[in-house]
């Protein structure tokens, strides 16, 4: 609950085929809905074609929106206020359920009304890629409340921090709740190692480490135990992952409950910042173990990355070294 104080006309898009009629075509339903949003019934002819082009379902234009799929609806529905001559675009989470090259298309086009028509959008999304490509300015709630607000880089950074239900390094792994697989090898713990066997915070560029996963055997019969794990950055995509099995890799237990298996990485090449770890065991190609929150957090500094003595701080997700000639 709350009050806001706007200026200027507001258009939203808040839920798939909010304002049409299943029973009109299309084109019937752009005048609908451009109507309930504020426009004229002029000001909706002259942006007529141009409404139906952006939304790429011209073939369909006049069938009945019933028979569209929710991707058609919010194609249309997003084609429409996309062109209204509103100064406030309100947009919620609708834009997942369009196609990937529809939601590059959307983005473009909030973009452009955004910069060069100065408009105003209110993007509420929990997608932290199109956050940052988008956004200028974000604004952090929780339970309604103002929690920060700021760049996007920051606030994207606390949202994750505080979100995610992750466990630091060397913490007992087993409270997780949400998890799937028969159980029979589950993560115990994990944390980072150097090759002297000291545990680590942080990981320098360069620095050789390994991945310390301690995994508890509920199962003694089990044979091929089958461990990975994915990295992921702060916008939740998908950075690297592996598995043991990729470079045919299998444990077996001894006669105790508990087996640790360590991956070594020689010269770390992620630039400094942080990622996230997510684990998955299979065992006997069968999964044994995929908890779905994060495993760990783990701290990136600046480091020797090209053993010259110099720190290397440059924007990018992480380093090459070859080879120069001339």
């Amino acid at each position: 609950t709350g009050t806001v104080k706007a200026k200027g006309r507001i258009a939203s898009l808040l839920e798939v085929g909010t304002g049409f009629h299943p029973e009109l075509t299309g084109r019937e339903n752009i005048y609908l809905n451009g109507a309930i949003l504020g426009m004229r019934k002029k000001e909706i002819t002259r942006k007529l074609d141009e409404i139906i082009d952006f939304s790429g379902v011209e073939r369909y234009i006049d069938t009945p929106v019933k028979r569209y799929s929710s991707g058609m609806y919010v194609r249309l529905a997003f084609a429409v206020a996309a062109h209204l001559d509103s100064e406030i675009l309100i947009v919620d989470e609708v834009l997942a359920v369009g196609d990937a090259e529809f939601q590059k298309k959307c983005l473009g086009k909030m973009g452009e009304v955004s910069k060069s028509e100065g408009r105003t959008i209110l993007f509420v999304s929990h997608n932290m890629a199109a956050i940052q490509n988008l956004c200028s300015k974000l604004i952090l709630l929780n339970n309604g409340k103002l929690v920060s607000e700021g760049l996007p880089g920051d606030i994207i950074n606390k949202y994750i921090s505080e979100s995610s239900n992750f466990y630091i390094a060397g913490q007992q792994l087993e409270k997780i709740g949400n998890r799937s697989g028969n159980g029979k090898v589950t993560f115990k713990s994990f944390y980072l190692e150097n090759k002297s066997g000291e545990k680590l915070e942080n990981i320098f560029c360069g620095d050789d480490v390994y991945f310390v996963f301690v995994l508890k055997v509920n199962d003694l019969l089990v044979k091929r135990i089958d461990v990975g794990f994915s990295l992921h950055n702060l916008f939740e995509e998908t950075i690297s992952y592996s598995y043991s099995s990729f470079q045919d890799n299998y444990f077996s237990p001894s006669n105790e409950d508990e087996i640790t298996v360590r991956f070594f990485i020689k010269n770390w090449p992620f630039a400094k910042g942080r990622l996230f770890l997510k684990g998955r065991i299979v065992v006997d190609n069968i999964e044994s173990d995929w908890p779905k929150e994060i495993l760990s957090v783990i701290e990136i500094e600046n480091g020797d990355f090209y053993f010259t003595g110099r720190m290397i701080d440059y924007v990018a997700p992480f380093h090459l070294r070859g080879s120069w000639k001339a």
